[in-house]
């Protein structure tokens, strides 16, 4: 047989459905606490993980800056030397065409040479050419000059500056001082200048 105890169900009963309501809210609070302290530790792990990134992208960005300021101070250098590089080829240019020109003078000076005439000093200043000689004859120089003025080395005109006599063992001799300016190509004490 079986006894069934009807005064204490009822009992049981009013107090079940009230201890229930109780445990639930207590759950319910313990669950919102738990979603919200969720939902701040996902929203703080996203925080660090984008804060992350940014720092690794401004590091990226001041590594690149400062590339490229190498690279704009390593091209300003290189101007810099290849404009120095230009000067100084430059300057040898000059130099060679000078020293050419001094070539081709002393050539042109020595064909153009007559009979019984012979200099003693050729000097080359700043592109213009001074001759200190002697001759037996002023028809010596005359031609001298003649010559020397169809070379088309010289422009304009060479300048008979002076015309001397003087004896030489016993000897009269016409000294002469011719003056002329060279055509076109800078001279050595002009490069030398220039380039200084």
């Amino acid at each position: 047989m079986i006894r069934i105890n009807l005064l204490e169900q009822p009992r049981l009963l009013g107090r079940i459905p009230f201890a229930g309501t109780r445990l639930r809210g207590r759950q319910a609070v313990v669950a919102v606490f738990l979603i919200a302290a969720g939902i701040l530790g996902v929203g703080r792990w996203q925080l660090a993980r984008q804060t992350k990134l940014l720092d690794n992208t401004i590091a990226n960005m001041e590594r690149d800056l400062v590339r490229s300021t190498n690279a704009v101070k390593a091209a300003d250098l290189a101007s810099v030397r290849k404009t120095w590089l230009s000067e100084r080829v430059s300057l040898i240019d000059r130099i060679r065409r000078a020293q050419r020109d001094a070539a081709s003078l002393l050539a042109v000076v020595s064909q153009s040479l007559t009979e019984g005439l012979w200099l003693l000093e050729l000097a080359q200043r700043n592109g213009v050419v001074e001759i200190d000689g002697r001759a037996m004859s002023l028809n010596a120089v005359i031609e001298f000059v003649g010559r020397l003025q169809n070379s088309d080395h010289f422009e304009g005109v060479v300048k008979i500056v002076t015309t001397t006599t003087e004896s030489v063992d016993g000897v009269t001799v016409v000294r002469f001082f011719l003056r002329g300016q060279t055509r076109g190509i800078a001279l050595l004490s002009d490069a030398g200048r220039k380039g200084t």
